[in-house]
């Protein structure tokens, strides 16, 4: 189970370690039980989470040391010698499966938390704000030392020399958005889609 239990039951234990903004998740080797995600642990192995990591970055990594997890203690679970770990399951959370809308990007919410979401839900179901009218996917952002202010979903910068991607005023502070992905095309970077967007500050 890609967590580190009885943290996060559930279908999607990588995107809210993500959304929770934590610094480190993992994998845990579990015996089957009834009750969802509950079995006793065999074994645990710890990941620090990168900064720059989305759901994919991560699952691909957490799958690495999953595999290794496996191969170290498969041998004593075949031989019934595998520990039996008693989770605490007073310390439970859940990690319930996600859905579209919960990919909407309210910009009224600070910028570490629209960070977050951005991160967990790339690549599904997708980070989506609107540009006239249309779907827009934000796929990369991160928190942005912006130098003015606004009110949330104005754009407060533009690329430069200070930033890489067009800054956006949120709820609180400001997010640097650097790859989008507009409906019916590839990510591009922001700096390549605000050629052909022609957006203005504010």
């Amino acid at each position: 189970h890609y967590s580190l239990l009885p943290a996060f039951r559930g279908a999607a234990p990588v995107q809210h370690a993500l959304l929770a903004g934590l610094a480190e998740t993992g994998v845990t080797l579990q015996h089957l039980a009834q009750e969802l995600d509950a079995g006793d642990i065999v074994a645990q192995a710890k990941l620090p989470i990168a900064e720059d990591d989305n759901t994919a970055t991560l699952t691909d990594r957490l799958t690495q040391i999953g595999v290794s997890l496996v191969v170290e203690w498969l041998p004593r679970v075949c031989s019934g010698t595998a520990p039996r770990i008693a989770q605490d399951h007073a310390l439970a959370t859940l990690a319930p499966r996600l859905s579209k809308a919960d990919g909407h990007i309210a910009w009224e919410r600070p910028a570490v938390e629209l960070c977050n979401l951005i991160r967990a839900v790339t690549p599904w179901p997708g980070a989506a704000t609107s540009w006239r009218g249309r779907r827009l996917l934000v796929r990369s952002a991160r928190v942005a030392q912006a130098r003015e202010e606004g009110l949330p979903g104005q754009i407060i910068e533009l690329p430069g020399e200070a930033s890489r991607g067009l800054v956006v005023a949120t709820g609180a502070g400001a997010l640097e958005v650097l790859e989008v992905q507009p409906a019916g095309k590839q990510p591009m970077p922001a700096a390549d889609w605000l050629r052909g967007a022609r957006l203005a500050l504010g």
